[in-house]
């Protein structure tokens, strides 16, 4: 099984019914959606660093989302409530999925326009894969 999960606030019931919709018009068998309760701005404001409290509340919110799910050995993708699911994703995410199982971390909404940046994220993952799981400046996030 493969499991959705999207991060909602309990006050944003008109997104919640969104995503639900979107997803029952688009998933392909072998998917299953789930909600995972938001972290607020009031939370976010107890939290150290110097992102807005809103921002802390949405990192704070996937990474408790992810946690949550350590113990679970089914893939996971975390998507926010205004996300707008198309049968197509879950046919490219299927084929991923497929093709490589020890898939860790899928960033689904990054572009990467600078040559160098890319370049540079490049040989950090051709680092990973030849054995060097930790390469320098990659580590734990913090808030």
């Amino acid at each position: 099984m493969k499991r959705c999960v999207f991060i909602n606030l309990a006050s944003a019931v008109n997104r919640r019914r969104s995503v639900e919709a979107s997803f029952a018009g688009a998933a392909r068998q072998g998917w299953s959606l789930d909600r995972f309760e938001a972290v607020d701005a009031a939370a976010g404001e107890t939290l150290p660093g110097t992102l807005s409290p809103n921002e802390k509340g949405c990192f704070a919110s996937h990474r408790a989302a992810i946690s949550a799910s350590l113990a679970d050995q089914d893939h996971l993708f975390v998507a926010e409530d205004d996300i707008a699911f198309s049968a197509q994703a879950f046919g490219v995410l299927d084929g991923l999925l497929g093709q490589n199982g020890d898939l860790d971390v899928m960033f689904g909404d990054a572009a990467l326009c600078d040559l160098n940046l890319m370049a540079h994220l490049a040989s950090r993952r051709d680092a990973m894969r030849a054995g060097d799981h930790h390469p320098a400046g990659i580590g734990r996030p913090e808030l």
